[in-house]
């Protein structure tokens, strides 16, 4: 059997983190899918991969620098509230999401959450 290397919350949380700083136009929608896959494996018992402050914070920031660009229904299928109309919003229903998970928010995720409050409000005067 060979021995394969599995990537663990570290690498997840490293790529994410790059994604986030990156401002790459697809960033958010690759920061949100490897959330989810986090969460997933997760929700499927492994421990290990608990999803951090870190991660959820870094998804967030990513809302920040980039747009959402992604399949509403297959990449927020989780959220309750169903399509989100700004960023705003879905940074909000990843702070559920991190709250459901026992993630402590920290200062950087309220910050970044008022950054894309602020960027959807100047988005609605124009």
């Amino acid at each position: 059997q060979k021995d394969v290397a599995k990537p663990d919350i570290v690498c997840y949380s490293i790529v994410i983190d790059a994604f986030a700083n990156s401002r790459l136009m697809e960033a958010s929608s690759v920061a949100h899918r490897l959330l989810r896959a986090v969460e997933t494996k997760y929700e499927a018992g492994d421990v290990s991969m608990k999803p951090n402050t870190r991660i959820y914070t870094a998804v967030i920031l990513a809302l920040v620098h980039s747009p959402f660009i992604g399949d509403e229904q297959s990449e927020l299928a989780d959220d309750v509230s169903g399509k989100h109309t700004n960023n705003a919003q879905r940074a909000w229903s990843i702070l559920e999401r991190m709250k459901n998970n026992d993630a402590t928010p920290n200062s950087f995720t309220y910050n970044y959450i008022i950054n894309c409050a602020a960027q959807a409000g100047h988005d609605a005067e124009n």
